[in-house]
C-alpha cells in the first residue's frame, strides 16, 4: 500500500508543498515518484517525527552518473577495504581530507557516482585546478572549515526537534565564519570557486536572531542555574531573572534575621524537592526555637521548620522559577521555529561549503601526491603515462612505486597480462580503473599525463570471495558476476578481470577464461585481462584488439627479481614456487613441489597448447571424427565400431 500511485504522490506533495508531482518534473516518472513516496511514509513511521529538512526532490538521470555496482565498489575498495571493511587502505582513505563532515560525506557519494558529462567534469577540475595552484588560498579556506559545523545535521535537530542551545551556537559561530569565507573567496583571484560565493545568502538574519537572543557562555552558572537568553531580551524574562537572583538573598538575609533574633548560630535555610524551603536546627539548639517556628520534619540530628515569612519568600521563588522556565522555553520554540522556516537557505549553504570543502580536499591530495589534471572527453582512448596506484602508493611511498603506462583504443582495446603471481598484475589493473574513476569525479590523477574518453560503467571482478548466506561458492560467486559484465558492458565500458576461471578444473577455467575473453574482444569493450592462463596468449593472433603484455622479471641466482614494469609480449611462466618460497614455505615443501612440476613438465612440454583450442582444420583428426557424430542417432553396434574407430584416429594422430 505504501507504493500505490495516487497516496504516494499526495505524500509528496505535502512533504514539498507543491501542487502536484509535476512541478518537480516527475509525472512521466511514475515509479521515481512511488518510491519517493514510500520512502517519505518508512520515515514517517521509523521517526514519528518531522522531517521538514527534506525540503527538495531532485531525480537523479542514469545518463548522468556512472552506476557502479556493488561488486565493483568492492572488488576496487572504493569506500572500504575487501579485508578488513575500514577507511584506511581504500580509496576514501586516500582522498579523504576534507574538514567538514558534510564535505566528507559528499566525498563518499561522489566516490560512488562518478560523472558521465564531459562539462561537469570539467567544470568541477577548474575549481580544483585554481585551488590547486594557489596553495596559500586553499589553506586559508581550509581554515574558515575548521569553524563551520555540520549545518545538515543542524538542519535536521531543528525539523526533528531535538536542538538545544549549544547547537544554535554552532549555527551561529558557522554562519559568522561562512560570511569569512565568502569574503575570502570573493576578494580572492579564484574565478570558478568565486561563481558559487559571489552571491551566496549570508544568512545575516539568523546570525542576528541568535546572537541578540542566546548566551555565549552556556557553562558559567548563576545561583546553580544556567542562564540561556541574554539580559535585555525579553522584558518579563528578565523580572524572572530578578525575581530569582533576588531569592537568593532573600533567603540569605532572613537566614540571618533568624540567627540574631534565635541566637541559634547554626541554624540554615535548606532546600529539597520534596518540602520546599526550611530552616534546619541542630537537635542540640532546640530549646531556643521560638513559638512562631511551625515544625515540618524531624531528622535524627535536626528538626525543619518553616515560617510565614520563608513561605511567602518561597511561593515568589517558585513562582519566578515556573514563569521562567515557562517563558525561556517559549522564547527558545519561537527562535527555533524561525529557524525552521529557514531550512532550506540553511541547506544549501550547507552544499556550498560541501562542495568547497571537496575541491580543497581534491586539490591538497594533488599538490601533496603529484597529480595532474587529465584530459577528459567523449573519445575512446584511454591513455596515460606513469600511472600509479593512489592507495599503494601511499603505503610503499612514491619513491619506491613502480608507475606504469596504458594506452587502449579501438585497435588495441584487450590488455592480456600475463606474468608471475606477486609480480603486480593486480595492482596495475585496479590503478587503471581507479584512474578512470578519478578523471570522472573529477579529481586530478596519479600520472605523468592522461587521456580519458568517458566510460559508461567500470566492472571488476577481482579476487576470491563466497557468499555462504545464500549457498554460493567462490566460483559461483565469480560466475555470477562476470554474467553481470557479460551482460551489461557494452563498448563504452571499462573491464577489469582478475584470474578468470581459476575456480573449476584447469580445462574448465581456461574454456571459460577464453570464451569471456573472445566475446570482450568482439564487442569492442576496453578490457584488462590479468591471467596466468598462457594459453589465452594465442588470442593476439585470432581476434583483432587483443594484445599481450607481461609483468617483467629479472631471473638471477640468487632467485626472482620483480621488476613490476608492463610490457609487450607474453609471459613463459609463473613463478609460483618463488613466490611460495617468499611466503616462508619449508623447505621440504619447495624441493617437493620442484621435483613434481618437473615430472608433469616431462609428461607435458611446456610449449604444448591444448588441442580444444586449435581451428577445426588443425584439430586431430578423432575430434573432428566425434564432431560430426551424433550419439542418438547410433545403433549399439555402431556406437562400438565408432569406439574403434576412434581408438585407431587417435593412434595415427
Amino acid at each position: 500500500k505504501f507504493f500505490e500511485k495516487h497516496r504516494t504522490q499526495k505524500r509528496i506533495t505535502e512533504q514539498f508543498q507543491i501542487f502536484s508531482v509535476s512541478s518537480i518534473g516527475l509525472e512521466d516518472r511514475e515509479w521515481a515518484y512511488r518510491s519517493a513516496g514510500a520512502l517519505l511514509f518508512y520515515l514517517d513511521q521509523t521517526q514519528k517525527r518531522q522531517i521538514d529538512h527534506l525540503g527538495k526532490l531532485d531525480y537523479l538521470a542514469l545518463d548522468e552518473t556512472m552506476n557502479l555496482d556493488s561488486a565493483s565498489i568492492r572488488n576496487l575498495e572504493l569506500i572500504r577495504t575487501i579485508r578488513t571493511g575500514s577507511k584506511k587502505g581504500s580509496l576514501l582513505g586516500a582522498l579523504d581530507k576534507t574538514v567538514t563532515a558534510a564535505g566528507s560525506r559528499l566525498l563518499v557519494s561522489t566516490i560512488e557516482s562518478p560523472l558521465l558529462n564531459v562539462e561537469q567534469i570539467n567544470d568541477r577540475l577548474d575549481r580544483v585546478e585554481e585551488l590547486y595552484e594557489d596553495v596559500q588560498k586553499q589553506e586559508e579556506i581550509r581554515a574558515k572549515f575548521e569553524n563551520i559545523y555540520d549545518l545538515e545535521r543542524i538542519c535536521a535537530k531543528v525539523s526533528f526537534g531535538t536542538i538545544v542551545a549549544a547547537d544554535l551556537l554552532s549555527l551561529k559561530q558557522s554562519i559568522k565564519a561562512f560570511g569569512e569565507l565568502t569574503e575570502l573567496v570573493t576578494q580572492s583571484e579564484l574565478k570558478k570557486v568565486k561563481e558559487d560565493l559571489e552571491y551566496a545568502d549570508r544568512l545575516e538574519d539568523i546570525y542576528k536572531l541568535i546572537d541578540e537572543s542566546l548566551n555565549e557562555d552556556l557553562s558559567e552558572k548563576h545561583s546553580g542555574r544556567i542562564y540561556h537568553f541574554k539580559k535585555g531580551y525579553n522584558v518579563q524574562l528578565d523580572e524572572y531573572r530578578k525575581a530569582l537572583e533576588d531569592g537568593n538573598s532573600w533567603l540569605e538575609e532572613l537566614a540571618e534575621k533568624e540567627r540574631e533574633e534565635t541566637g541559634i548560630n547554626l541554624l540554615k535555610v535548606k532546600y529539597n524537592k520534596v518540602f520546599g524551603y526550611f530552616l534546619e536546627v541542630p537537635k542540640s539548639k532546640i530549646d531556643l526555637v521560638p513559638k512562631r517556628y511551625i515544625r515540618k520534619q524531624t531528622l535524627v540530628n535536626a528538626e525543619r521548620y518553616f515560617t510565614p515569612e520563608l513561605k511567602e519568600i518561597e511561593e515568589k521563588i517558585t513562582a519566578a522559577e515556573e514563569g521562567f522556565e515557562t517563558l525561556e522555553n517559549q522564547l527558545f520554540r519561537a527562535i527555533i521555529e524561525e529557524i525552521r522556516n529557514n531550512i532550506s537557505r540553511i541547506q544549501k549553504v550547507a552544499k556550498i561549503c560541501a562542495r568547497l570543502d571537496l575541491a580543497c580536499s581534491m586539490a591538497k591530495v594533488a599538490k601533496e601526491n603529484n597529480y595532474v589534471r587529465p584530459v577528459v572527453n567523449n573519445g575512446r582512448v584511454i591513455k596515460a603515462c606513469d600511472v600509479r596506484h593512489p592507495v599503494v602508493e601511499n603505503f610503499v611511498g612514491s619513491s619506491y612505486f613502480i608507475p606504469n603506462d596504458v594506452s587502449l583504443d579501438d585497435d588495441e582495446r584487450l590488455m592480456l597480462i600475463t606474468g608471475p603471481n606477486m609480480a603486480g598484475k593486480s595492482t596495475y589493473i585496479r590503478q587503471i580503473a581507479l584512474l578512470v574513476l578519478l578523471a570522472q569525479i573529477g579529481s586530478f590523477v596519479p600520472a605523468s599525463e592522461a587521456e580519458i574518453g568517458i566510460v559508461d560503467r567500470i566492472f571488476t571482478r577481482v579476487g576470491a570471495s563466497d557468499d555462504l548466506s545464500t549457498g554460493q561458492s567462490t566460483f559461483m560467486v565469480e560466475m555470477n558476476e562476470v554474467s553481470n559484465i557479460l551482460q551489461n558492458a557494452t563498448e563504452n565500458s571499462l573491464v577489469i578481470l582478475d584470474e578468470i576461471g581459476r575456480g573449476t578444473s584447469t580445462y574448465d577455467g581456461i574454456s571459460i577464461a577464453w570464451a569471456i575473453s573472445e566475446a570482450l574482444a568482439r564487442r569492442n569493450v576496453k578490457t584488462l585481462f590479468a591471467t596466468h592462463y598462457h594459453e589465452l596468449t594465442e588470442l593476439e593472433e585470432k581476434e583483432p584488439g587483443v594484445v599481450n603484455y607481461s609483468i617483467d622479471v629479472n631471473e638471477t641466482k640468487q632467485g626472482v627479481i620483480f621488476l613490476r614494469k608492463i610490457k609487450r609480449g607474453r609471459a613463459n611462466q609463473s613463478y609460483g614456487i618463488e613466490v611460495a618460497r617468499l611466503a616462508g614455505f619449508p623447505s621440504s615443501v619447495l624441493k617437493r613441489a620442484q621435483t613434481i612440476m618437473s615430472e608433469l613438465e616431462e609428461r607435458k612440454p611446456r610449449d604444448q597448447q591444448i588441442t580444444f583450442f586449435l581451428e577445426r582444420d588443425e584439430q586431430p583428426k578423432a575430434m573432428a571424427r566425434l564432431r560430426e557424430t551424433d550419439p542418438d542417432e547410433l545403433s549399439p553396434k555402431e556406437a562400438l565400431k565408432l569406439l574403434y574407430e576412434l581408438v585407431g584416429l587417435a593412434n595415427e594422430d
